[in-house]
């Protein structure tokens, strides 16, 4: 078995999926970013955009870009969307890019990873929607793990609702839009994205997009990855296979 971090954010609505994870050997995160509280089984991680009432008592992964310092007394990596030293405190970061959504840079992983001086392997995760195939490269080179993130939402276990499973069939590359430093899918002309654009904040936009089912008002936080996921769903047909696929 991988001694690497295989990271599975589930919005707080599917926290129940962590016994899956867990029995796939990943490590199941909660992800309350655009999400109600919800409770954290033990062993799983938190992320989350503010510091306050944080639930459980395992790590926790501070999004968003503004954080300074880490939670006192619990294991904190920071998300990043350009590669850095590790803040002192911190156990490590966490990169996003274009792959991913909500708060990310707008490179690619190779294009982002090119300046590798800024970067230490062994203290960084990597969330850039990389496949089983793609993952041993850098797990080789000695990244401390990787992030599953849009490409979970496409199995059946994951329970899309019908308008959001509507946009993951038809979505087009250009639906999938970088605006003010985040990553959503939308249609053109949603109200969501007319929220983002006049600057309303990309978590208020994006909240309880899963719970809501309206994409037009509450926008999915996906990135280009997430233009796979249907593909990686069938041919690995439950999320249990996927995730071992990358411990293998």
């Amino acid at each position: 078995m991988s001694t690497e971090r295989i990271l599975c954010y589930l919005p707080a609505e599917r926290a129940f999926l962590c016994e899956q994870v867990f029995a796939a050997h990943g490590i199941p995160v909660i992800d309350l970013c655009c999400s109600d509280r919800s409770r954290v089984p033990q062993g799983a991680w938190v992320r989350t955009r503010s510091k306050r009432d944080i639930p459980g008592k395992g790590p926790v992964i501070l999004a968003g870009g503004q954080h300074r310092s880490p939670i006192r007394g619990r294991e904190t990596w920071l998300e990043v969307n350009k590669p850095r030293k590790v803040p002192k405190g911190f156990a490590g970061i966490i990169v996003r890019t274009r792959e991913t959504g909500g708060w990310s840079n707008d490179e690619t992983i190779q294009r982002l990873l090119e300046n590798t001086d800024k970067i230490n392997p062994n203290t960084t995760i990597l969330d850039c929607g990389l496949t089983p195939e793609s993952w041993p490269q850098y797990k080789d080179t000695g990244f401390a793990g990787l992030v599953l993130n849009d490409l979970l939402i496409g199995f059946e276990e994951f329970g899309l609702p019908p308008m959001l499973t509507d946009l993951l069939i038809t979505i087009h590359e250009s639906e999938l839009l970088h605006v003010e430093g985040y990553n959503v899918a939308t249609r053109p002309f949603s109200l969501g994205l007319e929220r983002l654009i006049k600057g309303e904040p990309w978590w208020k936009v994006c909240d309880g997009w899963l719970r809501e089912d309206n994409p037009t008002e509450h926008l999915p936080p996906w990135g280009l990855s997430v233009q796979s996921a249907l593909f990686t769903a069938n041919r690995f047909q439950t999320l249990n296979n996927f995730i071992e696929a990358y411990s293998s």
